[in-house]
């Protein structure tokens, strides 16, 4: 490893660049900045750092490589990954349950989709499961003015 990298495993705040430095050898960088997240004192700290790492590792690394050196688990743990997972979610449900209602009740008019986007994932799943029994958009409409209460 060049002298580049040095500068930036000498901070934790700044252990997700290293492996955008100049150098020759991008796997070995990335497992020394595996080795000082390790060595973090706080979990919390050693995945978010972990998980930035990650993605900007991403940029010039192949993802086997990246999860051989960095430990997925520690990554899930990390706010970001969270938020990011539970938004994922979020959009699968509403993507699924957007398509069950149009497959049994019809073309949704658009003011109905943009309430159905704001429902939270909770929400989403309770449709899910309330869709069932729907055979009009009048139960739709009745669903969503019963959750406004």
């Amino acid at each position: 490893m060049g002298t580049r990298p040095r500068v930036f495993l000498q901070r934790p705040g700044l252990l997700p660049y290293a492996v955008l430095s100049q150098t020759s050898n991008r796997p070995d960088v990335l497992r020394e900045v595996a080795q000082a997240i390790d060595l973090l004192p706080k979990q919390r700290q050693q995945a978010s750092v972990a998980a930035v790492t990650g993605i900007l590792a991403g940029l010039v690394l192949d993802n086997q490589t990246i999860r051989q050196v960095l430990r997925r688990e520690l990554m899930k743990e990390s706010v970001i990954y969270q938020e990011w997972r539970e938004e994922a979610q979020q959009d699968e449900a509403r993507s699924l349950v957007l398509r069950l209602l149009k497959r049994q009740i019809g073309t949704l008019p658009g003011e109905i989709e943009s309430r159905l986007n704001a429902l939270t994932l909770n929400q989403l799943e309770d449709l899910g499961e309330a869709l069932l029994g729907f055979s009009t958009l009048g139960d739709l409409e009745s669903w969503l003015e019963n959750l406004a209460k």
